[in-house]
């Protein structure tokens, strides 16, 4: 009965102009999912009756605990797991001691990137939170902030929380060869008000419902035969790609949905949904991946580093750049460039990295564009591969200032942070390769690993 006023209630507002489309937004059977499996390094530290706070190691949640929301000390524990959650977007985290309940709320604040931004909106970003029987619940009054990127709202006891999305659009990005096509579709979280009964807000999926709509190729109305074509009825959208690689690429598929729909305290009335498809020929993705490996443990010995009795842990950091090189005919550029300093820290053992800097630091492994591409032979015999070297623009790099402090060492807060200038780092000027290879190298320098360059063809996905 829930399922049918549900569809009553969003139908009744579409009445379809001559100008506009109707899209099926696609939605599945709720049904309850597996509980999630560890999936990363866990953390834990010891909260008393003054509150306190913890953050996943991977930065990604944290736990904030009021004066008073704890009756004793206790060892609050946070495991990154799968996230099994319909919509579910990256990991799930399981809280313990498991079934905890506080004395006041807690509150829980997730951090997002702007990688799970493709197909969706901030604003349609939700936290659930996952049974002992694996139904799913969404939380209530969740504050979205935009600036900080992060998702906000309050916990009354532990269990397994995660991130998911109420409207998506599929695929929220992808590689398209030349000539073929995808199916497009959108799909949609259906829950119920927040003001509902608790035993409605499980995260639940109707059949289908539909939506006035409008789709947009590069901003014109279904594209063209240069960027690509929308085709399809209400149930089934197809993206098909032009047959050779357009100017502008990726190319922005976008849908406008005229709709009426309330989330975390928000009412929209219209919904855009953007995602970016990457038209190739003959293409390849190529990452840089740069390690920063604390040399401590050289200076001052493997001891510095044990865990338990006062010591604190090595610190590495990896900093990633990666970006698409398109060889068509004798043309060749590179497109999707994407540097991913501030997404990439890496917390380890009892000690956690602040970057004082963050606005402004860039990390070293920046991809800031292209002095030149070589190709040789420029048209070779058939059948023969052609060589490749790519020389990178020189980019401003500023460093981040980093703060390493651990929790639980003997050694005072001067000796155990501060020391970014030990670490060592490289920065690729160039990256050689054959046509059609698939390469997997490392960069040293004096015997110690720099930088790891991956090159693959890319394909469909």
């Amino acid at each position: 009965m829930i399922r049918v006023i549900t569809l009553l209630i969003i139908l009744a507002p579409f009445v379809l102009a001559a100008q506009t489309d109707t899209t099926g937004l696609i939605v599945t059977p709720h049904i309850a999912t597996p509980i999630g499996k560890p999936n990363g390094e866990s953390v834990s530290v010891k909260i008393n009756k003054d509150g306190g706070s913890i953050k996943s190691r991977d930065g990604r949640v944290e736990l904030i605990f009021p004066e008073g929301a704890l009756s004793s000390k206790a060892n609050i524990s946070i495991q990154p797991i799968t996230n099994h959650a319909a919509g579910g977007v990256g990991n799930a985290y399981d809280f313990e001691p498991s079934g905890t309940k506080f004395n006041k709320p807690v509150q829980i604040i997730f951090h997002y990137v702007k990688e799970e931004l493709n197909g969706t909106l901030a604003e349609l970003k939700s936290i659930a939170t996952q049974s002992s029987n694996g139904k799913w619940y969404r939380l209530k009054n969740i504050v979205v902030d935009t600036t900080a990127q992060t998702l906000t709202s309050s916990i009354e006891h532990f269990s397994s929380y995660a991130t998911f999305d109420r409207v998506k659009l599929r695929p929220e990005q992808a590689n398209l060869k030349v000539g073929k096509a995808v199916s497009m579709s959108v799909v949609y979280m259906n829950l119920p008000d927040q003001d509902n009964k608790a035993d409605e807000n499980e995260l639940q999926w109707s059949n289908e419902i539909a939506a006035e709509s409008k789709w947009l190729v590069n901003g014109i109305p279904n594209g063209n035969a240069t960027i690509g074509r929308i085709t399809g009825k209400t149930n089934g959208k197809l993206f098909s790609a032009p047959q050779s690689v357009p100017d502008a690429n990726p190319v922005a598929v976008t849908v406008n949905l005229n709709w009426v729909l309330n989330v975390n305290l928000k009412t929209f009335k219209k919904i855009s949904l953007i995602s970016n498809i990457t038209i190739y020929d003959n293409a390849y993705q190529i990452s840089v991946i740069g390690v920063w490996k604390d040399l401590r443990r050289e200076k001052m010995g493997a001891d510095y580093y044990r865990r338990g009795g006062g010591g604190v842990s090595e610190q590495i950091i990896t900093d990633t750049s990666s970006f698409i090189l398109h060889l068509d005919g004798n043309k060749s550029r590179i497109t999707n460039i994407q540097n991913m300093f501030k997404d990439s820290i890496i917390n380890r053992g009892n000690c956690t990295l602040t970057i004082w800097n963050e606005a402004i630091a860039t990390g070293v492994i920046q991809i800031d564009g292209i002095e030149s591409i070589t190709v040789v032979p420029a048209n070779p015999p058939k059948q023969q591969s052609r060589g490749i070297t790519i020389r990178f623009k020189k980019p401003e790099i500023i460093m981040p200032d980093i703060v390493v402090e651990c929790t639980g060492s003997s050694i005072n807060n001067s000796m155990a942070r501060g020391y970014m200038s030990t670490f060592t780092v490289g920065l690729p000027t160039t990256i050689s390769f054959m046509e059609h290879e698939m390469k997997d190298y490392w960069s040293e320098n004096a015997g110690i690993k720099e930088y790891q360059v991956i090159i693959r063809p890319l394909v469909d996905n």
